[in-house]
Order: C-alpha cells, then structure tokens, then sequence
C-alpha cells in the first residue's frame, strides 16, 4: 500500500547559505526494517555555520509487512540525536495513524501543545550543520519494514536569535503559572521566569519550532499571542509544554503556527516554585526567505505528550 504524503514542501533551499530551514534530498528510494536499519548520507552544505534547532523528515511512503506498525519509523542523526541526554532516536507515525507523515501545527485552541514528532536536537556543537549528514532510518517492531521514496530532511535553524539567561531570586515572579491552556497549576510559587518578545518573521502563518534548554533546573516553556501578564498568566497563552525531547529535566519544545509580522512572547520559568533555571537557551526555528515554504494539509502531528500537573 502507497500513502503520498508531502506534508512539507520546501522549494529552492539548498542553494541558499543562510535560510531558516535547510533542505537536503535522499538520492533514491530507501527501504528499512526493524531488522535491516539503512543510513543515507545528505549533502547538507547549505547549512554550514548554523545550527540545527529541530528537524523533519518528509517524502512518499509505501508501508511494507508488519502492518500497521510499519507506518511507525524512528530516525536518528549521527552525533546528534545522540547527544543530550534524551531519547537517542525520534520516533515519526504510529500503529494508529495511516500515514506517518499527517503532521498538524496545533491551533491556538490545542490543549496539549507538546508535540510528536520527537525532534528537538541537542543545544551542543554537535547540532552544528556540516557539509554532510548521515540519518538513519528503521522500524522499531519485529517484522515490519517501509520504503520512503521523494524523502528529504529539513534541519530547521535560528529564525531569530536565540535567548540565553538564568534565572535567580533577583528575578521577576509570578504567584502559579498555567499547566494547561485554560488551567494553573495547584502548585506553589513563587515561579521566576524570563521572557522574550520577539516579531514573527515570514509572511502568512508558518510552522515554528519553540524549544527551551536547560543545563540546570526542570524548565516549563509558554507561547503568548502578544503581551505576557505575570497576574494572570493563561491571558494571551497559545502554547506550553513541560518535558521536550532531551531529557525530563533539560528540555521542553512544541511546534506552533506563528503569523509573520505579529507579536509573540516566550516566557520560562520552572516545574517547581521557588527554583531557578541555570544556563538556559530558549529558540525559534523554521521560516526561510518568503515564498520557499509551502503547507500542504496540516494532518495530525499530535500524539499527546505525557503531562505533568
């Protein structure tokens, strides 16, 4: 069975040094199993001097034997999904979805932001684009097997620069903070937090990558459509999540549909009151030059991620 699905679709990337996202092509169709991983080797030059923030894998996919397990895939990149602490692959699709490659930016009325694809890459060196990638592919159950034909990785990079800080009692605080779009936690505070107000860039409604790194304190990362109130902080809220892709206490990421030209503040602050964040990076990545990226369906990128109140 044939599904086509090019949920993503970048035009003219490769050639250009300093886009928000790079494109890289698989030379041909490529076939794994859960038995038999397979490795391809990207050029991804276009990228040399950024720094990867996430990725997504996109092309045609014909599911093999071991169905519906085989519309599951797991990818890794060598020297880089390894890194970090968190899981060493990322997982893409699942026994229930028809199509590994239905992804859906959540809307503003999402309630679990957090979502799959796994794709949050380590904020070391090692996510440092170069002129070649390797990214392996395989099944994670006995038996099945896929083949992905027209496939491509985007390395999805600064779109505006990244936030460095930490926090400490010197900073501001809020009494709770939400852990839901419409609920605050019964937790208590006080939570300290930094904030960031930064213009979308792009034209129209685009997918971003929203990510929080910590080298030290369990961090929760939030979205504002506008302005922050630290007095009431579910006003304005449009995206948040608790655990990301490199461990429980070192990350949190979501995908978000931001509007190009319009006002967003992120705001980070910790699962705990009374804790402080060291040595902490926040990032928006996505959006290259206008015109290059072009949304077909917006499917289900929305397996919920595990939440802790």
């Amino acid at each position: 069975m044939k599904t086509v699905a090019s949920v993503l679709a970048l035009v003219g990337l490769a050639s250009i040094a300093q886009a928000d996202i790079i494109t890289a092509n698989l030379a041909g169709p490529i076939s794994f199993t859960n038995a038999a991983p397979n490795t391809a080797v990207l050029n991804t030059s276009a990228g040399i001097g950024q720094r990867a923030r996430a990725y997504v894998v996109t092309g045609d996919w014909t599911a093999g034997s071991g169905g519906p397990w085989s519309n599951e895939f797991r990818t890794r990149i060598s020297g880089v999904t390894d890194q970090g602490g968190g899981d060493l692959s990322r997982a893409h699709g699942g026994a229930g979805n028809g199509n590994p490659f239905t992804f859906a930016f959540p809307t503003n009325t999402t309630s679990d932001q957090g979502q799959f694809p796994r794709t949050f890459l380590a904020n070391a060196a090692s996510s440092d684009i170069a002129a070649t990638t390797s990214l392996t592919f395989w099944q994670s159950f006995s038996g099945s097997g896929a083949t992905l034909t027209n496939g491509a990785l985007h390395l999805f990079t600064d779109a505006i620069p990244s936030v460095t800080f930490s926090t400490d009692a010197n900073s501001p605080s809020m009494t709770t903070r939400p852990n839901s779009l419409t609920s605050n936690t019964t937790l208590t505070g006080p939570y300290y937090y930094k904030s960031h107000t930064f213009t979308a860039p792009g034209v129209g409604a685009n997918p971003f990558h929203i990510g929080l790194h910590t080298n030290g304190g369990d961090g929760y990362l939030y979205a504002y459509n506008g302005a922050f109130d630290p007095n009431n902080p579910l006003t304005n809220l449009i995206g948040l999540d608790d655990d990301g892709d490199l461990g429980l206490s070192q990350s949190s990421s979501f995908w978000l549909s931001l509007t190009g030209g319009n006002t967003y503040t992120l705001v980070a602050t910790t699962f705990s009151g009374g804790a402080f964040l060291t040595d902490a990076m926040m990032s928006v990545a996505g959006v290259p030059a206008p015109g290059s990226l072009v949304l077909i369906g917006l499917g289900g990128l929305a397996a919920a991620r595990r939440r802790r109140a």
